[in-house]
């Protein structure tokens, strides 16, 4: 996992969780699509590992189209008037329990293919855990410190979603590395610590759900 969020948690644990208007604004740039009824009601999914039904909020715009058409297939009544919605990270979070990402009714559904590509990075690492969480990938320089990249007139360092974006990243550092870590543990950051070192922290969507939310959009209007 990416070693610097857990120097950030020591580093800044007395300093007090990041307020929730700074982790929404964090976290409202991330699309998520939802599958709904037509009638604004979220269609729920089985968790494979949990058995748990969920109301699904999918990062992967191909793997929320893959379940409308999953949904439809066994409820053809629902064939005219399901849909795939467009919503946001920070209203997803904001649906969930203060305990913990998996305790609520809302669930992350990560993209299908960036779980591979996490896997992938494991094996090349020499890991053997299962990718169980939601993947994000940083890119670590060759002198140990993690990439950053311009936000304005700031530095961020960057988590990004695609894998393929923070390839784009390492290809300008040479002998730099993707490292993996995962939604869930940056949340514990947010909501545990405080302090520059977790406000750089900068989640980043991937282009290709920014893109598919664009056409979303422009479809809706």
């Amino acid at each position: 996992m990416l070693a610097l969020l857990s120097a950030v948690v020591l580093a800044q644990a007395q300093n007090g969780a990041l307020s929730k208007g700074e982790i929404a604004q964090k976290l409202r740039p991330v699309p998520t699509f939802l599958v709904t009824d037509g009638r604004g009601k979220v269609l729920t999914v089985e968790d494979p590992s949990s058995k748990r039904t969920i109301a699904g909020a999918f990062l992967d715009y191909n793997d929320a189209q893959a379940f409308l058409k999953r949904s439809t297939k066994e409820k053809p009544e629902l064939a005219t008037r399901a849909k795939v919605s467009l919503s946001n990270l920070a209203e997803i979070y904001k649906q969930r329990s203060v305990s913990g990402l998996a305790a609520g009714r809302f669930e992350v559904i990560p993209s299908s293919a960036e779980l591979k590509l996490a896997a992938e990075e494991f094996k090349k690492a020499g890991r053997k855990d299962a990718v169980n969480f939601t993947p994000l990938f940083a890119v670590k320089t060759p002198n140990g410190n993690y990439a950053s990249i311009k936000a304005g007139d700031k530095l961020v360092v960057p988590l990004c979603f695609g894998y393929a974006d923070a390839v784009e990243i390492q290809k300008k550092l040479p002998g730099a590395k993707i490292e993996v870590s995962s939604l869930e543990q940056v949340l514990k950051i947010f909501e545990s610590s405080n302090g520059q070192a977790a406000k750089t922290l900068s989640i980043l969507p991937s282009k290709v759900a920014t893109k598919a939310a664009t056409e979303l959009l422009k479809k809706k209007d």
